[in-house]
């Protein structure tokens, strides 16, 4: 979904994984020291960064992060990865090869962490998942109940949504025919599929099917965060200055990114190939809305409504993708936000 991206492979983790990872604990975060950014120090800390997807737009705070010298000012010499139709974000972070990942849903870190992988969420950018089900104008659907019957697009990492969307109307997987998709609208287009699934703020998807309208799954029941940062337990335990700088670096990146859209829309530019401007920018511009709340404007970019992850975790539940509930405090912290980000 990022070019629909949302890369959320987290399922089937091995039991081998799982035992490796179990020595890293799950102790509470400490608290970070208070205080402003210190001066750039001579000798920089060096950090790698799993994005859930294919640089675009959607990631404009990690570069503009980069491109206009925030994460040096915190200290931090930061490399961005880019993520894939065969990258996990997840497993790249708990395997120990990058400090720090995104997520592309609140969701995927609920499951993870039910499995026992020891990830915890420190920020999300996207207040509202923008992640949709597209069909026609002509298709007859016009309530979620409608895609009974209907052939639907989806990429293997949003299985699990489609389960809990459907379990929302009322419906089973079974009364549906899911179709395997790319990421783009090119089923929908040719009329291969009856819906599929994208994010509303891809301007380069939703431009290629003129008037196509959509279901956004936040809006109906599926309350998730998107591109959320995150990083293991041990990572926070052992380093919590890094983890506060970081955060810090990332939302003042997001604050440039929502305040500088043009210059930021380069910055995306100049940190992958094979993009276009216009498109950049209005992916941004999309974008720009989600990244904002109420909760935002009151305690700073990047805050997690609790409300937000216990009702993305019921939702697992009750579709049966979960056993039992977990902690939420087990999940995300919202302490490297709260007075440590801008407020938008």
């Amino acid at each position: 979904m990022r070019a629909m991206r949302p890369t959320l492979r987290i399922l089937g983790v091995s039991l081998v994984t799982a035992l490796l990872l179990a020595a890293c604990g799950s102790k509470p975060a400490p608290a970070p020291a208070a205080g402003p950014a210190p001066a750039t120090p001579a000798k920089l800390d060096k950090v790698d960064l799993q994005l859930a997807w294919l640089m675009n737009a959607q990631s404009a705070a990690f570069a503009s992060a980069v491109k206009q010298g925030i994460y040096k000012k915190y200290g931090l010499d930061v490399t961005l990865h880019a993520g894939g139709p065969n990258v996990d974000p997840i497993q790249t972070v708990v395997s120990g090869q990058m400090q720090f990942g995104i997520a592309n849903s609140s969701g995927s870190l609920i499951l993870a962490r039910g499995q026992g992988l020891p990830v915890k969420a420190l920020a999300a950018v996207y207040q509202k998942h923008p992640y949709a089900y597209f069909y026609k104008p002509d298709s007859g659907i016009k309530t979620p109940a409608d895609l009974k019957g209907k052939r639907i697009g989806i990429q293997p990492t949003g299985h699990y949504l489609l389960t809990a969307f459907l379990g929302q109307a009322g419906l089973k997987e079974s009364d549906v025919k899911v179709v395997m998709v790319g990421s783009d609208l090119t089923p929908l287009i040719n009329n291969q599929v009856d819906a599929t699934a994208a994010w509303v703020v891809n301007a380069a998807q939703v431009d290629a099917l003129p008037g196509v309208q959509h279901f956004l799954t936040f809006d109906y029941g599926l309350r998730y965060f998107a591109n959320v940062i995150f990083a293991t337990d041990k990572t926070i335990q052992s380093n919590p200055d890094l983890v506060k700088r970081f955060v810090a670096a990332s939302m003042e990146g997001l604050a440039f990114a929502m305040d500088n859209p043009a210059q930021s829309s380069k910055d995306v530019l100049a940190s992958a190939d094979n993009l276009t401007e216009a498109i950049e920018r209005k992916t941004l511009d999309l974008s720009v809305p989600m990244w904002a709340s109420s909760d935002t404007k009151a305690n700073g970019l990047g805050y997690m409504n609790q409300d937000v992850w216990h009702e993305g975790m019921q939702t697992l539940v009750e579709t049966n993708q979960m056993k039992a509930a977990i902690k939420v405090d087990d999940i995300f912290t919202n302490t490297y936000v709260t007075g440590n980000t801008p407020k938008r």
